[in-house]
């Protein structure tokens, strides 16, 4: 569907911005060494209480999501699909990385109502530009917070020494994180589809003031 009627959220994913807080594509500190089997196994021995692989499956209508290799929608490391609950990961990123990464992608799909929500309030064309790319941001700044909190409480096991979001680790509120920190390319990936789909449903219900009438 397009237009203003296209109530299907985009593929969100990685949290803003690269490891070293640069803007995507990513670097990556060393080649893929891993498979999808061992980023789980990471997740079963820890998770720092996050509880992101129940939360999706959850949010998932109780269907354990689907993890591939491949090339990400934004080019951060990963991205979800919460319409499919497909997640897509990088693989020219290291397993430490890419278990962050895991984290942020699974904690996106369990906001998977949120981002629906987004969708469809910008669709009947209740949502500015701004306010829709603000309204999945938002979701993706808890997946941030739960990276950082499972690197915290899982380094030891995982045998990784690198936070993923160690960037964003001193933005406390969403709206600092959101200021200060988040990517314009991350944001203009919504704002481009907020172009694309919802622009024209917006207009038609906020048309424009007319110019004032000369004296």
């Amino acid at each position: 569907m397009t237009g203003g009627k296209k109530t299907t959220p985009p593929s969100s994913g990685g949290g803003g911005a690269c490891a070293d807080g640069s803007s995507p594509p990513c670097p990556s500190p060393t080649p893929a060494t891993w498979t999808v089997d061992d980023l789980k196994k990471n997740l079963a021995a820890c998770d720092g209480g996050t509880g992101v692989w129940a939360a999706a499956k959850a949010a998932n209508g109780g269907v354990d999501p689907t993890v591939q290799t491949g090339s990400s929608a934004i080019g951060t490391g990963g991205s979800v699909d919460t319409s499919k609950g497909v997640i897509t990961l990088d693989t020219s990123q290291d397993k430490c990385f890419a278990t962050q990464v895991l984290v942020q992608e699974l904690s996106n799909l369990s906001h998977k109502a949120d981002f629906f929500t987004a969708a469809n309030s910008a669709a009947a064309g209740d949502l500015s530009r701004e306010e829709f790319i603000k309204a999945n941001e938002k979701p993706e700044y808890d997946g941030v917070q739960n990276v950082i909190k499972a690197f915290d409480n899982c380094k030891g096991k995982w045998g990784c020494t690198t936070c993923e979001k160690e960037w964003a680790r001193k933005y406390t509120t969403f709206d600092d994180y959101y200021a200060k920190a988040l990517s314009n390319t991350h944001k203009e990936h919504y704002g481009k589809w907020w172009d694309d789909h919802y622009k024209a449903a917006y207009d038609a219900k906020h048309p424009a003031s007319p110019p004032p009438k000369s004296p």
